[in-house]
């Protein structure tokens, strides 16, 4: 009972201490990031069509637009894969 306790409460300050250090590091960032952003432009920054941080060009639509592509293409390839093993992996383990 006494180490189920301990590990209870050890688990209980890891899993604390992670969330802190997740919180934290979120802090930072924004706090670096919103100046900057403001400085840009939320629209600007948003739905700029380039980048180019030594023309002091920064938009991120192309590298979101690319990663929910390539997200989508992973998501339905990898899909189909796996019902695939799914549906054959019960025959060969029988």
């Amino acid at each position: 009972m006494k180490k189920e306790k301990t590990a209870e409460y050890l688990f209980k300050a890891a899993a604390l201490f992670s969330v802190v250090a997740v919180l934290l590091i979120c802090i930072f960032l924004f706090a670096s990031a919103i100046p900057t952003i403001a400085k840009i432009g939320p629209l600007n920054f948003l739905f700029g069509k380039k980048w180019k941080p030594s023309n002091n060009i920064f938009g991120i639509l192309p590298m979101i637009l690319r990663h929910r592509s390539l997200y989508t293409f992973r998501r339905t390839t990898w899909n189909f894969n796996g019902s695939i093993y799914g549906l054959f992996l019960p025959e060969k383990t029988l």
